[in-house]
């Protein structure tokens, strides 16, 4: 839903292109089931007929095995002028319907190990979307299967059957309502099977990013920690030679020349070390903020999508660019988004806005959420820029994201200020400069 700048999406959202291609992925593996089965189907039914068994095809069901086998696929066609997920419940229609009457036209209750290629749809809805999904899927296999029998039952339909048995209304009414209750139960399984699954890819990504982002705070820290031993060394190296100058005897006089060739080459092993830790200088430009923004929600888009958070983003199209690295301050938004994430752990809601402040020579970023907060103490210690997470009682680790944010916005000579209230949530505003402070960066 938009309104001027204001966009509110859940996890009906426009999809990345990552999304996409997954989705289209397991669109071309059922594509691939659906011609295998129904090929095999076809074939059966040929080699029964020509072995002398009741030849069941017909110019009907022959069309709709066709239909399934070559129309009823992903095709690009479809795909780049269909929406994805409207597109998945569209092909189950046609699924099901073929399948209905397929049923119907091969004996309707006479060919009962059909009813599994409802099941398999229904599977399919779980594996591939919501439970919204597996719901239409169990409930329009149970509407036409039961539709088949009963219309059959009643002479509603004409009767196809190859045993000379046709079954009588109660029986006929037992049988759907039977049939019905096994299509819903098969979908709450494969509801619950799709949780599962989401879960664990939710927590995939979710622990991929945590650990980058544990990584990228421990080269900072690393990279300060040894700046800072350096400097102690070579104040330890500059008091050695200045000792030397001293009266002092030949050992004392050795000693102190070990000390300072020590602290050199420690220096120097340092040093290295200082280098290898700093991630490589890239070339600064003009950065869109809002598109860095809308970069970071694309990246964590998998995890917002399956929470019951609601993301506002009120973005200012009128805010200027500011110089710096687009794929840093990207992460301080993917960072921020992440703390939300984790900090939210029911529904909510996390607004981000952006705003030119102080005459346009700054931009103002603003992520507020709903979510558990923090004491005081955290709150110092996000603002001190020490190393800060916390258990939130599942086993997460919130705030990892935290430092290595507030080092890079310190980087492009901004602010990031914290409010927090427990049980309220908490709100983190970005300023950065338009034109940072030279050398800075």
């Amino acid at each position: 839903m938009e309104a001027g700048n204001v966009t509110i999406f859940k996890e009906d959202a426009s999809i990345t292109e990552e999304i996409r291609q997954g989705v289209i992925k397991k669109y071309n593996l059922a594509g691939r089931i659906r011609v295998i089965s129904f090929s095999l189907l076809g074939i059966f039914l040929l080699v029964l007929g020509a072995i002398g068994g009741y030849s069941y095809i017909n110019i009907s069901l022959a069309v709709l095995i066709v239909v399934e086998i070559f129309v009823n696929q992903p095709h690009k066609f479809f795909i780049d002028r269909v929406n994805l997920h409207r597109l998945q419940y569209y092909q189950m229609a046609t699924d099901i319907v073929c399948i209905s009457w397929i049923t119907y036209y091969m004996g309707g209750v006479e060919v009962p190990m059909m009813s599994l290629a409802y099941c398999a749809v229904i599977l399919w809805a779980g594996a591939v979307s919501t439970h919204g999904a597996v719901f239409f899927a169990a409930s329009l296999s149970s509407v036409l299967f039961s539709s088949v029998i009963i219309l059959e039952s009643f002479g509603l339909l004409p009767v196809v059957t190859y045993y000379g048995y046709k079954l009588p209304p109660p029986q006929a009414a037992a049988f759907a309502a039977g049939n019905v209750a096994f299509f819903f139960a098969f979908g709450y399984f494969s509801a619950i099977a799709s949780n599962l699954i989401m879960s664990a890819e939710k927590e995939k990504f979710r622990g991929s990013l945590k650990h980058e982002h544990r990584f990228r705070a421990a080269s900072y820290l690393a990279g300060y920690t040894v700046h800072d031993a350096v400097n102690y060394l070579a104040n330890i190296r500059g008091y050695a030679d200045i000792l030397t100058d001293k009266n002092l005897s030949d050992d004392e006089t050795d000693i102190l020349r070990s000390i300072g060739s020590l602290a050199a080459k420690s220096t120097e092993i340092l040093s290295r070390l200082m280098k290898f830790s700093r991630k490589p200088a890239e070339k600064t430009e003009l950065v869109d903020v809002n598109g860095a923004i809308e970069d970071a929600l694309d990246l964590t888009r998998p995890l917002i999508r399956y929470s019951k958070i609601s993301v506002k983003k009120m973005l200012d199209a009128d805010v200027p660019g500011v110089q710096g690295e687009r794929e840093l301050l990207q992460e301080v938004f993917t960072a921020l988004i992440l703390n939300a994430y984790e900090a939210v752990t029911g529904k909510g809601e996390l607004e981000i806005t952006t705003a030119a402040i102080d005459g346009g020579r700054k931009v103002k970023v603003t992520f507020r959420d709903t979510g558990i907060g923090m004491d005081e103490r955290g709150v110092r210690m996000v603002k001190s820029g020490e190393m800060f997470f916390r258990d939130d009682g599942t086993g997460r680790k919130v705030g990892l994201g935290l430092v290595t944010a507030r080092e890079i916005i310190n980087k492009h000579s901004g602010e990031m200020d914290v409010q927090s209230v427990p049980g309220k949530g908490t709100r983190f505003e970005i300023y950065l400069p338009v034109i940072p402070e030279e050398g800075k960066i």
